[in-house]
């Protein structure tokens, strides 16, 4: 029995290595977005003392006669005097394009490149990058390689605990023990072992969390055990959202919603996001208040026919969702479960590649 164990645990990991090498390094890159986007992009700027920001709408007009028929769908904007306006959106042939703009002359400053990895990153993710190629079957039966992966995943960390228990049942406490006097190889497989076990009791959690998101119908059972028919499904930030530049009375309204926002809040604040839909009427806010955390940002809605300012209230279905999403990331448990979901994400390579020295070693003798 152990030894069929062994060999479901081995066959299991060799044919969905790659994908799951895949999945758990871009995991890692993503939970750490944020910090990636602020370490490598070049948003800062040079001020010029005499000169005052353009409005929105001013710099949006500048902007678009770089890039005609742009398709606006978020525009962000940090508290700094000498940080770039982040212009994001679709070009006239659909693809997703990032800039850092000044907001003194409305001139592209660069193109944000690292906001492009991100959303590689996330592709890779979610469905191996396949979606890149734009064919929706294509992009479906990646999908659902990330799922059997995931499930994949879930088997052989079940069946690894079983083996390393199965190994130690005589002295079950030395299951838990990395063998440091061990040697060569057989300190790999000690580690081994030992890794599988408590990376493996995080990579479960975020397993069953990642399942949420790759099987409608666990999400569903999810929802209704939360007393919530209904699944979010958050839109691709890739994809044609918001309006075009060339409606200037969307435009218009946009700078509107701002005068609206600093005429309540003032202009002192880390970040302020404009989410952006097809309407151009009411506009959605992230507001990060200066000096405060990512979990205190505040979500508004701009009604600019009305000039009234909303909390935007979001359905239970898509609380759901963030608290799964914060799950899986390791948000849940702040900075140190970041770390620690982070750490986890990148030994699923360290344990795929001392299995395979194992397996290795073992097929010489």
């Amino acid at each position: 029995m152990f030894k069929i164990w062994r060999k479901f645990h081995l066959i299991l990991a060799l044919i969905f290595a790659l994908p799951l090498l895949i999945i758990s390094i871009s995991g890692a890159i993503i939970s750490y977005h944020d910090e990636i986007i602020e370490a490598f992009s070049k948003d800062e700027i040079d001020i010029a003392t005499n000169k005052s920001a353009l409005k929105i709408d001013e710099i949006l007009k500048v902007f678009s006669k770089t890039w005609p028929n742009f398709n606006l769908s978020y525009i962000k904007i940090k508290g700094e005097i000498n940080r770039a306006y982040v212009v994001s959106g679709t070009s006239e042939s659909g693809e997703f394009k990032s800039f850092f703009v000044d907001p003194y002359t409305g001139e592209i400053v660069s193109e944000n490149s690292v906001e492009k990895f991100i959303g590689l990153a996330l592709n890779l993710h979610k469905n191996l990058g396949l979606a890149l190629f734009k064919n929706e079957n294509l992009s479906k039966f990646a999908s659902d390689i990330v799922a059997i992966s995931t499930l994949a995943l879930l088997v052989i960390l079940l069946t690894g605990a079983f083996i390393q228990f199965w190994r130690f049942r005589s002295k079950f406490i030395s299951a838990f023990e990395l063998n440091l006097k061990a040697k060569k190889f057989a300190f790999l497989y000690s580690l081994h072992g030992f890794l599988g076990l408590y990376l493996g009791a995080i990579l479960l959690i975020i397993c069953f969390s990642g399942l949420y998101f790759s099987y409608e119908k666990f999400a569903k059972v999810i929802n209704q055990i939360c007393g919530e028919e209904k699944v979010f499904k958050k839109p691709n930030f890739t994809s044609k959202n918001g309006f075009s530049l060339n409606d200037e009375q969307k435009v218009e309204n946009l700078q509107k919603a701002y005068e609206i926002f600093t005429l309540k809040f003032g202009n002192e604040f880390d970040t302020l996001n404009f989410i952006l839909n097809k309407d151009g009427v009411k506009f959605m806010i992230f507001y990060l208040p200066k000096g405060a955390s990512e979990s205190d940002g505040v979500r508004l809605v701009v009604d600019t026919a009305s000039g009234e300012i909303l909390k935007n209230t979001m359905p239970k279905s898509f609380e759901i969702y963030k608290f799964m999403l914060d799950l899986h990331a390791g948000y849940t448990l702040g900075e140190a479960g970041k770390f620690i979901f982070f750490m986890a994400s990148c030994g699923v390579g360290v344990l795929l590649f001392s299995g395979c020295v194992i397996y290795y070693k073992r097929r010489k003798k």
